[in-house]
């Protein structure tokens, strides 16, 4: 391999890469566990404040891959197949987030839409509507 100026500078990051090449160079967590992936779920296990003492943890690749997996979960879970959501939140730009986000512009032309998502109102109490209480 020819030194360039970038290897001279991090070959601590170099090294990195070529001793992870030699273990395996790609891994999805679905498809590979590896040792830093378990290492890190274990340590926030252990900072996150549930009483269950069984706890799981997966990494994801964006907020709405998050979010979509939760609705998985959520759905799988309880058996029930509809999400509510807040009006004026923004949930992502795949076709189910989207779906969820308020903002139109992001789903438009993509009908049909996945179903099962309720929208109901934030509740601000400062500019409650009347009949809104703090209870």
């Amino acid at each position: 391999m020819a030194k360039t100026e970038e290897t001279s500078i991090m070959p601590e990051v170099v090294k990195a890469v070529q001793e992870q090449a030699e273990r395996y160079f790609h891994g999805m967590s679905n498809i590979v566990t590896h040792e830093g992936y378990v290492a890190l779920a274990e340590k926030l296990n252990a900072l996150v404040p549930v009483r269950e003492t069984k706890r799981r943890t997966m990494f994801t690749n964006s907020g709405a891959e998050t979010i979509e997996n939760a609705v998985k979960i959520a759905r799988g879970s309880s058996g029930r197949p509809n999400i509510i959501v807040f009006s004026g939140a923004f949930h992502g730009r795949t076709l189910l987030t989207g779906t969820m986000t308020a903002k139109k512009a992001y789903y438009h032309g993509m009908e049909p839409l996945p179903d099962g998502i309720y929208r109901t109102e934030f509740p601000y109490l400062y500019r409650a509507h009347k009949g809104y209480t703090e209870m």
